[in-house]
Protein backbone atom coordinates (compact mmCIF):
# COMPACT_ATOMS: atom_id res chain seq x y z
CA UNK A 1 0.00 0.00 0.00
CA UNK A 2 0.78 3.35 -1.15
CA UNK A 3 -0.16 6.66 -0.79
CA UNK A 4 0.17 10.55 -1.51
CA UNK A 5 0.54 12.89 0.94
CA UNK A 6 -2.47 14.56 -0.71
CA UNK A 7 -4.18 11.54 -0.29
CA UNK A 8 -3.42 11.15 3.57
CA UNK A 9 -4.45 14.61 4.17
CA UNK A 10 -8.18 13.98 4.58
CA UNK A 11 -7.70 10.68 5.75
CA UNK A 12 -7.96 9.63 9.84
CA UNK A 13 -4.50 8.10 10.94
CA UNK A 14 -4.86 6.99 13.95
CA UNK A 15 -1.83 5.39 15.86
CA UNK A 16 -2.14 3.05 19.16
CA UNK A 17 0.80 3.32 21.72
CA UNK A 18 2.37 6.42 22.11
CA UNK A 19 6.28 4.85 23.26
CA UNK A 20 9.38 5.71 21.85
CA UNK A 21 8.17 3.93 18.31
CA UNK A 22 4.37 5.24 18.18
CA UNK A 23 5.75 9.04 18.95
CA UNK A 24 8.57 8.43 16.60
CA UNK A 25 6.32 7.41 13.31
CA UNK A 26 3.49 9.77 14.51
CA UNK A 27 6.16 13.13 14.24
CA UNK A 28 7.62 11.72 10.97
CA UNK A 29 3.73 12.51 9.87
CA UNK A 30 3.63 15.76 11.84
CA UNK A 31 6.45 16.97 9.97
CA UNK A 32 4.75 16.19 6.37
CA UNK A 33 1.84 18.54 7.17
CA UNK A 34 -0.54 15.52 8.35
CA UNK A 35 -2.60 15.25 11.81
CA UNK A 36 -2.47 11.78 13.85
CA UNK A 37 -4.61 10.57 16.27
CA UNK A 38 -2.18 9.10 18.89
CA UNK A 39 -4.03 7.09 21.62
CA UNK A 40 -2.74 5.63 24.51
CA UNK A 41 -4.43 5.53 28.15
CA UNK A 42 -1.11 4.50 30.24
CA UNK A 43 0.86 6.32 32.23
CA UNK A 44 4.28 7.75 31.00
CA UNK A 45 6.00 5.58 33.03
CA UNK A 46 4.42 2.30 32.49
CA UNK A 47 6.28 2.43 28.46
CA UNK A 48 9.30 0.44 28.18
CA UNK A 49 11.08 3.68 26.53
CA UNK A 50 10.72 5.49 29.70
CA UNK A 51 12.14 2.34 32.06
CA UNK A 52 15.22 1.69 29.65
CA UNK A 53 18.70 2.89 30.13
CA UNK A 54 18.49 4.56 26.82
CA UNK A 55 21.49 2.31 24.70
CA UNK A 56 22.11 3.03 21.37
CA UNK A 57 24.57 -0.47 21.01
CA UNK A 58 23.64 -2.03 17.37
CA UNK A 59 27.31 -3.25 17.86
CA UNK A 60 26.89 -5.68 20.78
CA UNK A 61 23.82 -6.73 20.52
CA UNK A 62 24.51 -8.12 17.37
CA UNK A 63 27.14 -9.70 18.89
CA UNK A 64 25.64 -11.06 21.96
CA UNK A 65 22.23 -12.15 20.76
CA UNK A 66 22.89 -15.80 18.80
CA UNK A 67 19.26 -14.94 17.45
CA UNK A 68 20.01 -11.66 15.68
CA UNK A 69 20.18 -12.28 11.78
CA UNK A 70 22.62 -10.15 9.62
CA UNK A 71 19.70 -8.66 8.02
CA UNK A 72 18.80 -7.08 12.00
CA UNK A 73 22.24 -6.36 12.26
CA UNK A 74 22.63 -3.59 9.42
CA UNK A 75 19.11 -2.51 10.03
CA UNK A 76 20.10 -1.60 13.58
CA UNK A 77 23.51 -0.05 12.64
CA UNK A 78 22.05 1.74 10.18
CA UNK A 79 19.45 2.70 12.85
CA UNK A 80 22.41 3.55 14.80
CA UNK A 81 23.66 6.41 12.12
CA UNK A 82 20.53 7.72 12.12
CA UNK A 83 19.99 8.69 15.64
CA UNK A 84 22.62 11.82 15.19
CA UNK A 85 20.55 13.54 12.68
CA UNK A 86 16.96 12.60 15.16
CA UNK A 87 18.42 13.79 18.47
CA UNK A 88 19.35 17.11 16.74
CA UNK A 89 16.16 17.62 15.23
CA UNK A 90 14.16 16.66 18.05
CA UNK A 91 16.45 18.83 20.34
CA UNK A 92 16.03 22.21 17.86
CA UNK A 93 12.02 21.39 17.88
CA UNK A 94 11.35 20.63 21.31
CA UNK A 95 13.75 22.89 23.19
CA UNK A 96 14.51 19.57 25.15
CA UNK A 97 18.27 18.02 25.56
CA UNK A 98 18.17 14.66 24.76
CA UNK A 99 21.69 14.36 25.35
CA UNK A 100 22.35 11.83 22.14
CA UNK A 101 26.76 10.88 22.82
CA UNK A 102 28.45 8.48 20.17
CA UNK A 103 30.86 6.30 22.03
CA UNK A 104 32.04 2.92 22.96
CA UNK A 105 30.86 0.00 24.68
CA UNK A 106 32.69 -2.09 27.20
CA UNK A 107 31.12 -5.82 26.99
CA UNK A 108 32.54 -8.44 29.11
CA UNK A 109 32.27 -12.17 27.42
CA UNK A 110 33.11 -15.52 29.09
CA UNK A 111 35.71 -17.80 26.52
CA UNK A 112 32.85 -19.92 25.24
CA UNK A 113 31.17 -17.03 24.06
CA UNK A 114 34.41 -15.59 22.62
CA UNK A 115 35.29 -18.43 21.28
CA UNK A 116 31.82 -19.39 19.72
CA UNK A 117 31.46 -15.67 18.46
CA UNK A 118 35.24 -15.92 17.10
CA UNK A 119 33.73 -19.23 15.05
CA UNK A 120 31.13 -16.94 13.81
CA UNK A 121 33.40 -14.16 12.35
CA UNK A 122 31.36 -11.56 14.60
CA UNK A 123 34.50 -10.11 16.04
CA UNK A 124 35.24 -8.67 12.70
CA UNK A 125 35.64 -4.76 12.69
CA UNK A 126 35.33 -4.64 16.64
CA UNK A 127 38.68 -3.79 18.98
CA UNK A 128 38.82 -7.32 20.44
CA UNK A 129 41.14 -6.24 23.71
CA UNK A 130 41.23 -2.66 24.71
CA UNK A 131 44.29 -1.95 26.67
CA UNK A 132 45.00 -1.37 30.23
CA UNK A 133 45.10 2.57 29.89
CA UNK A 134 41.59 2.61 28.01
CA UNK A 135 39.84 0.12 30.51
CA UNK A 136 41.41 2.71 33.02
CA UNK A 137 40.03 5.52 31.11
CA UNK A 138 36.75 4.48 30.37
CA UNK A 139 36.08 1.74 33.23
CA UNK A 140 38.12 2.74 36.56
CA UNK A 141 38.39 -0.12 39.02
CA UNK A 142 36.57 -2.83 36.54
CA UNK A 143 37.04 -6.44 37.88
CA UNK A 144 36.28 -8.19 34.84
CA UNK A 145 37.85 -12.22 36.82
CA UNK A 146 37.00 -14.56 34.37
CA UNK A 147 35.21 -12.44 31.43
CA UNK A 148 37.38 -10.60 28.21
CA UNK A 149 36.53 -7.16 28.05
CA UNK A 150 36.02 -6.06 24.38
CA UNK A 151 35.72 -2.65 23.46
CA UNK A 152 32.63 -1.63 20.38
CA UNK A 153 33.89 1.61 19.24
CA UNK A 154 30.48 2.31 18.00
CA UNK A 155 28.27 2.27 20.03
CA UNK A 156 26.23 5.32 21.90
CA UNK A 157 23.83 6.37 24.03
CA UNK A 158 20.87 8.73 24.48
CA UNK A 159 18.73 10.38 27.93
CA UNK A 160 15.82 8.31 26.72
CA UNK A 161 13.31 9.68 29.28
CA UNK A 162 14.30 13.32 27.56
CA UNK A 163 13.77 11.96 24.48
CA UNK A 164 10.34 10.38 25.00
CA UNK A 165 9.98 14.01 27.00
CA UNK A 166 10.82 15.98 23.85
CA UNK A 167 8.62 13.76 21.61
CA UNK A 168 5.18 13.79 23.97
CA UNK A 169 5.53 17.62 23.78
CA UNK A 170 5.67 17.63 19.77
CA UNK A 171 3.25 15.34 19.96
CA UNK A 172 1.14 16.26 22.55
CA UNK A 173 -1.71 18.26 20.52
CA UNK A 174 -2.54 14.74 18.83
CA UNK A 175 -2.72 12.30 21.89
CA UNK A 176 -5.91 11.22 23.63
CA UNK A 177 -6.36 8.77 26.27
CA UNK A 178 -9.62 6.85 23.88
CA UNK A 179 -10.94 6.49 20.61
CA UNK A 180 -14.46 4.60 20.65
CA UNK A 181 -14.30 1.97 17.85
CA UNK A 182 -10.78 2.73 16.29
CA UNK A 183 -10.71 -0.01 14.00
CA UNK A 184 -14.24 1.50 12.31
CA UNK A 185 -12.85 4.71 12.82
CA UNK A 186 -9.91 4.36 11.18
CA UNK A 187 -8.45 4.77 7.12
CA UNK A 188 -5.06 3.59 8.45
CA UNK A 189 -4.76 2.03 11.77
CA UNK A 190 -0.58 1.69 13.05
CA UNK A 191 0.08 -0.54 16.16
CA UNK A 192 2.59 0.49 17.72
CA UNK A 193 1.51 -1.31 21.24
CA UNK A 194 4.45 -3.07 22.83
CA UNK A 195 3.66 -5.72 24.51
CA UNK A 196 0.18 -5.37 24.28
CA UNK A 197 0.54 -5.94 20.42
CA UNK A 198 -0.76 -9.28 19.03
CA UNK A 199 2.17 -12.14 18.33
CA UNK A 200 4.15 -10.26 21.29
CA UNK A 201 4.70 -11.22 24.74
CA UNK A 202 5.96 -8.95 27.50
CA UNK A 203 8.90 -9.57 29.42
CA UNK A 204 9.60 -7.84 32.32
CA UNK A 205 12.80 -6.00 33.51
CA UNK A 206 13.65 -4.69 37.01
CA UNK A 207 16.21 -1.89 37.27
CA UNK A 208 17.85 0.80 40.08
CA UNK A 209 19.76 3.88 40.01
CA UNK A 210 22.72 4.75 42.10
CA UNK A 211 23.83 8.89 42.49
CA UNK A 212 26.75 9.34 39.94
CA UNK A 213 30.06 8.90 41.06
CA UNK A 214 33.70 9.47 40.07
CA UNK A 215 34.30 5.80 40.83
CA UNK A 216 31.92 4.58 38.37
CA UNK A 217 32.44 3.48 34.48
CA UNK A 218 32.94 6.68 32.05
CA UNK A 219 31.00 4.86 29.28
CA UNK A 220 28.32 1.53 29.63
CA UNK A 221 29.68 -2.03 31.07
CA UNK A 222 27.29 -4.84 29.61
CA UNK A 223 27.74 -8.87 30.19
CA UNK A 224 24.93 -10.96 29.08
CA UNK A 225 21.61 -8.94 29.64
CA UNK A 226 23.25 -6.97 32.22
CA UNK A 227 24.44 -3.85 32.07
CA UNK A 228 26.08 -0.27 34.14
CA UNK A 229 25.09 2.82 32.25
CA UNK A 230 26.48 6.21 33.39
CA UNK A 231 24.48 9.05 32.92
CA UNK A 232 25.13 13.06 33.76
CA UNK A 233 22.89 12.32 36.85
CA UNK A 234 22.91 8.67 37.54
CA UNK A 235 24.18 5.26 36.99
CA UNK A 236 21.71 2.92 35.98
CA UNK A 237 22.01 -0.63 36.59
CA UNK A 238 19.58 -3.46 34.92
CA UNK A 239 17.99 -5.66 34.33
CA UNK A 240 16.24 -8.84 35.02
CA UNK A 241 14.45 -10.99 32.45
CA UNK A 242 11.12 -11.97 33.77
CA UNK A 243 8.68 -13.14 30.67
CA UNK A 244 5.09 -13.20 31.15
CA UNK A 245 5.10 -10.57 34.82
CA UNK A 246 2.76 -7.74 33.98
CA UNK A 247 3.24 -6.56 37.36
CA UNK A 248 4.91 -3.68 37.53
CA UNK A 249 6.17 -4.37 41.39
CA UNK A 250 10.05 -4.01 42.10
CA UNK A 251 11.46 -6.29 44.82
CA UNK A 252 13.96 -5.63 47.34
CA UNK A 253 16.02 -8.96 47.08
CA UNK A 254 16.23 -8.61 43.19
CA UNK A 255 17.46 -5.14 43.91
CA UNK A 256 19.65 -6.56 46.37
CA UNK A 257 21.53 -9.16 43.79
CA UNK A 258 21.29 -6.54 40.97
CA UNK A 259 23.66 -3.82 42.84
CA UNK A 260 26.01 -7.09 44.25
CA UNK A 261 26.54 -8.23 40.65
CA UNK A 262 27.81 -4.69 39.73
CA UNK A 263 29.87 -4.88 42.44
CA UNK A 264 31.29 -8.04 41.85
CA UNK A 265 32.73 -6.25 38.82
CA UNK A 266 33.22 -2.43 40.65
CA UNK A 267 33.45 -2.77 44.68
CA UNK A 268 33.28 0.39 44.99
CA UNK A 269 30.02 1.48 42.77
CA UNK A 270 28.48 1.85 46.08
CA UNK A 271 26.19 0.54 48.31
CA UNK A 272 22.12 0.49 49.32
CA UNK A 273 22.41 3.74 50.43
CA UNK A 274 23.76 4.91 47.41
CA UNK A 275 20.32 4.03 45.67
CA UNK A 276 18.42 6.91 44.32
CA UNK A 277 15.32 4.60 42.35
CA UNK A 278 14.11 1.76 41.50
CA UNK A 279 11.53 0.69 38.84
CA UNK A 280 10.71 -1.82 36.04
CA UNK A 281 9.16 -1.76 32.63
CA UNK A 282 8.01 -4.36 29.87
CA UNK A 283 9.67 -5.19 27.06
CA UNK A 284 7.63 -5.77 24.03
CA UNK A 285 9.39 -9.58 22.83
CA UNK A 286 7.71 -10.93 19.41
CA UNK A 287 8.56 -14.87 18.75
CA UNK A 288 11.48 -14.37 16.99
CA UNK A 289 12.82 -11.36 19.18
CA UNK A 290 13.08 -9.22 16.37
CA UNK A 291 10.48 -6.39 15.41
CA UNK A 292 7.34 -6.92 13.73
CA UNK A 293 6.94 -3.75 11.01
CA UNK A 294 4.62 -3.92 8.30
CA UNK A 295 1.37 -3.92 6.75
CA UNK A 296 -0.98 -6.72 8.26
CA UNK A 297 -3.85 -8.34 5.82
CA UNK A 298 -5.52 -5.58 6.16
CA UNK A 299 -4.27 -2.12 3.79
CA UNK A 300 -5.62 0.02 6.21
CA UNK A 301 -3.70 -1.34 9.20
CA UNK A 302 -0.26 -1.39 10.29
CA UNK A 303 2.03 -2.39 12.48
CA UNK A 304 5.02 -1.69 14.25
CA UNK A 305 5.84 -3.53 17.46
CA UNK A 306 7.74 -6.22 18.95
CA UNK A 307 11.34 -3.96 19.58
CA UNK A 308 12.62 -6.02 22.46
CA UNK A 309 15.23 -4.20 24.06
CA UNK A 310 15.97 -2.09 21.34
CA UNK A 311 12.80 0.14 21.03
CA UNK A 312 15.28 3.05 21.40
CA UNK A 313 17.71 2.34 19.43
CA UNK A 314 15.50 1.16 16.21
CA UNK A 315 12.77 4.03 16.89
CA UNK A 316 14.64 6.43 13.82
CA UNK A 317 14.48 3.48 11.47
CA UNK A 318 11.42 2.13 12.50
CA UNK A 319 10.14 5.63 11.33
CA UNK A 320 11.85 5.40 8.06
CA UNK A 321 10.89 2.31 7.12
CA UNK A 322 7.08 3.02 7.88
CA UNK A 323 7.48 6.52 5.97
CA UNK A 324 8.88 4.80 2.86
CA UNK A 325 6.28 1.78 3.23
CA UNK A 326 3.24 4.36 3.00
CA UNK A 327 4.63 7.05 0.98
CA UNK A 328 7.66 5.27 -1.31
CA UNK A 329 9.74 8.72 -0.71
CA UNK A 330 13.11 7.83 -0.31
CA UNK A 331 14.28 5.78 -2.83
CA UNK A 332 18.43 5.64 -1.18
CA UNK A 333 16.78 3.42 1.51
CA UNK A 334 17.83 0.59 0.70
CA UNK A 335 17.91 -1.61 3.90
CA UNK A 336 16.19 -5.15 3.20
CA UNK A 337 13.60 -5.53 5.97
CA UNK A 338 11.94 -8.43 4.67
CA UNK A 339 12.54 -10.81 7.87
CA UNK A 340 10.84 -8.17 9.87
CA UNK A 341 7.33 -8.05 7.67
CA UNK A 342 4.38 -9.56 9.78
CA UNK A 343 4.23 -12.74 7.47
CA UNK A 344 7.61 -13.58 9.01
CA UNK A 345 6.40 -13.85 12.64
Amino acid sequence: MSLSLKELQSARIIIRGAGIIGLSIAWSLIQRGLRPVIVDPSPVRQRASWAAAGMLSAQFEALIEPEVSLQLKVIAERSATLWKEFASNLERESKIAVRYWSGPTIGLLTAAQLDYFRDLNRLEAINAAPDRRELEQFAPGLNSGRRSAILFPRDGQVENRAALEALLKICEPYIVRQVDNVEENADLLIDCMGWQSDGVRPVKGQMLALRPHSSHPRVPVRWGASYIVPKTDRTIIGATVEPDDTSFEVSNSVRDNLLAAACDLFPDLGNVDDIIEVWSGMRPMARRQRPIIGWLQQDQHYIASGHYRNGILLAPVTAKIFLNDLLGEDEDFTVDVSELRPDKR
